[in-house]
């Protein structure tokens, strides 16, 4: 939501929640990725690139899943993790982050296992 707490117009924003990678656009759930359920009580490493139109999701340095963007956000807009609050069953996380990283370049197959390696 904006300063205001309305929604943003357009209403995008990207976001982790428990059961998916949300990429979304004006309502557009078509770019959201799957990925198995986080489990509860386990220390995990996950991570999402985005390279060009597509975006690689890797739990533990292994990759999980793929997707393909169709359409690209305009404007940036808020990144979530675990969910926006508002009430939704299962999209908020429970238990601690940690090392939490945002980069300006898509990281390499081999870097993002190296980095979980250290976790």
């Amino acid at each position: 939501y904006n300063e205001d707490g309305a929604d943003f117009v357009p209403c995008q924003f990207i976001k982790f929640t428990p059961t998916k990678f949300e990429w979304h656009m004006n309502g557009n759930g078509d770019d959201n990725l799957d990925y198995d359920d986080i489990p509860a009580d386990v220390w995990l490493h996950h991570a999402v690139v985005k390279t060009g139109n597509r975006l690689t999701y890797y739990r533990n340095g292994v990759e999980a899943s793929t997707g393909t963007i169709t359409q690209a956000l305009d404007v940036p807009q808020p990144l979530y993790f675990g969910g926006d609050n508002t009430g939704r069953e299962g999209e908020n996380w429970g238990g601690l982050m940690s090392d939490v990283r945002i980069y300006d370049r898509a990281l390499p197959a081999e870097e993002i296992a190296d980095i979980a390696s250290m976790q």
